[in-house]
C-alpha cells in the first residue's frame, strides 16, 4: 500500500470502482479510509492492512493501468547495478526477511505483513508481490542485512 500515497491515487482507485462497479462498496469504504489514513498520517488498522493488501493486488491485476503514472511521480527509483543481478526472492529469503525485520523494526506495518504472509505460504509470490519484496530487500540491506 506504500506505493499508493497521494490522495490524488486513491480518489482514482475509488473512482475507477464505482464508475466500473468492480469494487464494491466495502471496498471503496477501505480505500476512503486507506486515503484518510494516508492523509491525517494515523496508522493503518489491522483490517486496512489485511484488506488493503488483498484489494491493491487485485486492482493492479485488473487494472494496471491505474498504477502507471506512479513510477513518474515517485522519483528516481534504486536499480540494480547492470553488473548486479537482483536477489532471487526464495520463502527462506523472505523468512529470513521477516525475522530481521521484526528485530529491527525498519518495515512499514503493511509491508512487513504481506512479506510474513508471503513466507509462511498465506499469500502467492505474484510478480507484483516480487517487486515489493525486492524493494523491501533493498530497504534491509540498507540497514545491515545480509543475504
Amino acid at each position: 500500500m506504500a506505493a499508493v500515497t497521494t490522495g490524488h491515487h486513491l480518489a482514482q482507485l475509488g473512482e475507477w470502482g464505482y464508475t466500473t462497479g468492480n469494487l464494491s462498496m466495502r471496498q471503496r469504504d477501505l480505500v476512503r479510509g486507506i486515503g484518510v489514513a494516508v492523509g491525517t498520517g494515523r496508522k493503518f488498522t489491522e483490517a486496512e492492512l489485511r484488506n488493503g493488501t488483498d484489494l491493491l493486488s487485485q486492482l493492479f491485476e485488473k487494472a494496471p493501468e491505474l498504477f502507471s503514472d506512479l513510477e513518474e511521480e515517485s522519483g528516481p527509483q534504486v536499480m540494480a547495478k547492470p553488473s548486479e543481478q537482483p536477489e532471487p526472492i526464495t520463502v527462506e529469503l523472505l523468512k529470513r526477511m521477516v525475522a530481521f525485520g521484526k528485530r529491527e523494526k525498519c518495515l512499514k506495518p503493511h509491508h512487513h505483513v504481506l512479506m510474513r504472509q508471503i513466507a509462511n505460504g498465506e499469500k502467492t509470490l505474484t510478480p507484483y508481490h516480487q517487486n515489493l519484496m525486492q524493494s523491501n530487500l533493498i530497504k534491509l540491506k540498507k540497514l545491515g542485512f545480509n543475504v
